[in-house]
């Protein structure tokens, strides 16, 4: 939707205000991670059909699982079947280690902005109330809530006859500061406890402690239903590795090096080895192709670096523990360590 220069002066404003590199679309996040082709198929299918009935029993779907277990390429997802089939509202991508987006004080305002592109009459409620007062954009964060979305929403009289649309909010455990992300949650349920808003939401997190606790308060738990992804069919793993080997087997990048290659390759004993070292864990296996696929590489030297992994495994019960070797191994390998070093020393003191 384009905003011409002489109207909707507070929507401009607005957006002066929003994490632009939070959304789904973000040319920042581009290429961002997403479910293979037939993967996930049942998990998704629970969310798009959860988003698209109207007469769903709960608001909030709380997506959770452990580090590395697809959240947000599932969340990624979504989004984009939702907004193909008209039923997205916003989105809104936590990320620790991005200043413009860890952190709830553009959240609403971002959401608020994203909603007011799909509904001309809520924007046009939304325009009035910046007008009126601009700072409340800046306000606290359930004033901004109650201001930029709640309010522009109560006019509005064709509730039932708009499409659900969902609000995918993802990694809210990657918003710094505990006591943050604790209150979010409250805003929403608190805010999805009353009638009126053509919306559901979609969160994903990791099982933190203090979200779990409060997803599990007396005025939440009739609000909310979860899925976990605690596990992962390894079928799904499987297909993901195959299918990137394949990619990587027949891309022009490695066409001369790959020449003469017997097929399948990698054989069906590696992919199980890998998808064995994968432990459920969607990671791992993006993290071998990436690798295996570097442009200045062999991918047959690469893959033999990953198999070859041998070191010591600090946390053997853990199931990312294969992904520390791995990682490991790729440091390892890496051609100027006193300059990845002192990148990494950068990082970790930011």
């Amino acid at each position: 939707m384009i905003l011409h220069a002489d109207s909707y002066l507070g929507i401009q404003y607005l957006h002066q205000s929003i994490a632009s590199s939070a959304t789904y679309d973000s040319d920042a996040r581009y290429d961002p991670p997403k479910c293979h082709p037939k993967t996930r198929t049942k998990v998704l299918a629970a969310i798009v059909s959860w988003i698209r009935n109207k007469d769903r029993n709960t608001k909030i779907l709380w997506l959770r699982g452990p580090a590395g277990s697809g959240k947000s390429a599932i969340a990624q997802t979504i989004c984009e079947m939702s907004a193909e089939s008209g039923h997205l509202g916003a989105s809104f991508f936590f990320s620790r280690t991005d200043p413009t987006r860890n952190n709830p004080t553009n959240l609403f305002p971002t959401i608020a902005y994203q909603l007011a592109m799909y509904s001309l009459n809520f924007k046009s409620h939304l325009e009035t109330i910046i007008e009126l007062d601009p700072s409340v954009i800046t306000k606290a964060m359930d004033i901004q809530l109650q201001q930029l979305i709640l309010l522009p929403f109560q006019p509005l009289n064709d509730v039932e006859s708009t499409p659900s649309r969902v609000v995918v909010i993802d990694g809210l455990d990657e918003c710094i500061d505990e006591k943050r992300q604790v209150r979010i949650l409250q805003l929403i349920c608190s805010a999805l406890s009353t009638g009126g808003h053509p919306f559901c939401v979609l969160i994903t997190s990791r099982s933190e402690h203090h979200i779990s606790t409060e997803f599990q308060q007396r005025y939440i738990s009739k609000l909310y239903h979860q899925i976990s992804l605690a596990y992962t069919d390894d079928t799904d793993i499987r297909l993901v590795l195959e299918s990137g080997f394949l990619e990587i087997l027949e891309s022009l990048t490695h066409r001369d090096s790959m020449q003469g290659i017997v097929r399948p390759w990698p054989n069906q004993d590696i992919i199980q080895e890998l998808v064995s070292r994968a432990s459920g864990q969607f990671i791992y296996a993006v993290t071998v192709l990436k690798y295996v696929n570097d442009p200045y590489s062999l991918p047959v030297d690469q893959l033999d670096s990953v198999l070859r992994s041998n070191l010591q495994v600090v946390d053997q019960e853990s199931p990312l523990s294969q992904l520390d070797v791995l990682y490991s191994e790729i440091l390892s390998r890496c051609k100027n360590i006193q300059t990845l070093l002192n990148l990494l020393g950068v990082l970790i003191t930011v």
